[in-house]
């Protein structure tokens, strides 16, 4: 049975008690579109504010970022702005803080708007375990704390944000896990990975030649130590 029946152009998960919806949006092909509007709705379906972005991220934390034009700010739970629309890109806050871009660099704003590290970094992550992933001129990925100072330089082709203690890392094409100070507690050996969820994280391992399709993939999963909980198998 529906609680909340079918009418929205679309709809995303419930977060913070409040949903994103989008309504008004038509168009076929061949014809003129018009772009939906977006608000969001309560557990009951009723809207508490009304369709009038372009676009949003969701709630996090209190708050959601919100975009008209090409300008982005944030809101409340009441729909009241708490940053006000300004022309630059706002994530969603993660650990109090939120990514900022100004043209193509990167940096992080507080709750209030406050710019608390500059817009100086070509990739940027949300800030998970009091640390986040960016990329400086070289290409390379690091790690920063909530200062902007590099508690992991950068060093690693691809990274992923830290999770029960431990990050992906890339170097080269193998991927392994580092700890908060950087150090390998898992050598890179694996074609690809998740993080770790709940003491464990899936590995793939292929045939070792330049590319190895997902079919071919063979699929397990590793503890904190790296040992094989579960052998690799299709």
């Amino acid at each position: 049975e529906f609680v909340i029946k079918p009418q929205f152009d679309f709809c995303l998960s419930f977060s913070n008690g409040l949903a994103q919806v989008a309504i008004g949006g038509f168009g076929f092909f061949g014809y003129e579109f018009r772009r939906p509007t977006v608000g969001f709705i309560d557990m009951t379906g009723q809207f508490v504010i009304e369709p009038q972005f372009d676009n949003t991220t969701g709630f996090s934390e209190g708050l959601a970022t919100v975009y008209v034009d090409d300008k982005s700010g944030c809101i409340n739970r009441s729909g009241q702005f708490v940053i006000n629309l300004q022309e630059r890109h706002i994530g969603r806050f993660s650990e109090g803080l939120a990514i900022m871009w100004i043209g193509n660099r990167g940096g992080y704003i507080n709750k209030s708007g406050k710019v608390v590290i500059g817009p100086y970094f070509k990739q940027t992550g949300e800030f998970s375990e009091g640390l986040a992933s960016v990329m400086d001129e070289s290409g390379k990925y690091g790690f920063i704390d909530k200062t902007g100072k590099f508690v992991i330089e950068p060093q690693f082709e691809s990274v992923d944000s830290f999770s029960e203690g431990l990050a992906l890392v890339r170097i080269g094409r193998q991927k392994g896990f580092i700890d908060r100070t950087g150090k390998l507690i898992i050598p890179p050996q694996y074609e690809t990975a998740d993080s770790f969820s709940n003491g464990l994280a899936m590995i793939g391992v292929g045939d070792g030649g330049d590319y190895t399709s997902y079919d071919n993939t063979k699929w397990g999963y590793i503890d904190k130590t790296g040992k094989v909980v579960w052998q690799p198998s299709n």
